[in-house]
């Protein structure tokens, strides 16, 4: 017998934690068979390894639908979920899960997504702050309590889309800048500070990105200086003039067009959208001598295999161990509206060998 590995299939990782009653194995002719039936006490130690590898310390209440997927925060991390699951299936195609969504991946989302641990997604909410103009659309709220004030924050960008309404307006060529300032609490007033500004025209369809890390880190730290952003639009040959928001196409209502924020974290974090189940694999067999060039041996194992062969009673064969492991994601809810993307390294064995 060779060094091999064999499939575990983890059924439905979202529901494993109520119904389990045993896992699943390879049987070696294409089968997936159950090992065993497990008692309530295994049942109980297997939720509690479960919950702490996820980092929850306790079981999230199971949701029986996810109609919040249809919003546009929700459709992005479905969108990192399979651009990272076609990665790790060595697909090296952007995927996009619509084009119709039209949600890209920028360099900077790139980057960020590869050295991120969880990224969260945060939709605009209705939260009244005193001082300050109220149009739909241009105040925008995202509540950050659930950020841990230990996580590091490499990235987090405001995400707006924009309609093209070249056909619309008569001013379309005229050229235009797109202003995000924070609002903040000064000496008891609220005031305005502008953190990013782009020029913009009416006629691009799509999203616009706008970095503000350095804001929500301070919102994360202080959250009770978090009172939103406020977005402001002028003509350039006019700055003292506003234009409307509709009048530049950022739109205000629409469930997978809503604005959002985005924020990559590194640190610890219900409930789990996906995967539905995921292949674990494990390896299995015998290194015996001679180790074969397809058996991936160390030269550690090689090495071991020699000395076994000479005091078999004092030196161990060497061990079908794995060779390569790769990650998985897990897309879950933290509430009602919010949705987060956490990656799991080390998660699914992709090969084996003698060490």
């Amino acid at each position: 017998m060779h060094c091999f590995f064999i499939s575990i299939f983890l059924i439905n990782v979202a529901y494993v934690l109520c119904a389990l009653s045993g896992f699943y194995v390879d049987d070696g002719v294409g089968q997936t068979v159950i090992e065993r039936l497990m008692t309530n006490d295994d049942q109980q130690v297997i939720e509690h390894e479960i919950l702490d590898l996820l980092g929850l310390s306790k079981r999230p209440r199971k949701r029986h639908s996810h109609s919040s997927m249809s919003k546009s925060a929700p459709q992005f991390l479905l969108n990192v979920y399979d651009k990272l699951s076609a990665e790790a299936n060595n697909a090296h195609t952007r995927h996009v899960r619509s084009t119709e969504d039209k949600i890209i991946f920028t360099e900077a989302d790139d980057r960020a997504i590869d050295q991120s641990d969880i990224i969260m997604t945060f939709l605009n909410e209705n939260h009244h702050v005193s001082e300050v103009r109220h149009e739909k659309g241009r105040r925008l709220w995202f509540d950050l309590s659930k950020v841990d004030e230990n996580m590091q924050i490499i990235l987090a960008e405001l995400r707006l889309y924009q309609l093209n309404q070249k056909n619309k307006y008569k001013k379309s060529n005229e050229s235009m800048s797109l202003a995000v300032y924070s609002i903040m609490n000064i000496d008891g007033e609220k005031d305005l500070i502008k953190i990013s500004e782009t020029d913009i025209s009416t006629n691009r369809d799509g999203w616009i990105e706008i970095n503000v890390t350095s804001v929500v880190e301070l919102w994360k730290m202080q959250k009770i200086s978090n009172n939103g952003f406020y977005i402001g639009a002028y003509y350039k040959s006019r700055p003292e003039k506003e234009i409307k928001i509709d009048e530049i196409g950022l739109v205000k209502g629409d469930d997978k067009y809503q604005p959002f924020l985005v924020a990559y974290c590194t640190g610890t974090e219900d409930w789990i959208i996906a995967p539905e189940g995921y292949g674990a694999y494990f390896c299995s067999g015998e290194c015996n001598f001679p180790l074969n060039a397809h058996m991936n041996a160390t030269n550690h194992a090689i090495v071991q295999t020699l000395v076994h062969l000479m005091h078999p009673g004092k030196v161990p064969k060497p061990c079908c161990a794995p060779t390569k492991l790769i990650p998985i994601s897990v897309l879950y809810h933290i509430d009602e509206s919010n949705v987060n993307l956490k990656k799991y390294k080390n998660m699914v064995v992709k090969s084996c060998g003698c060490h």
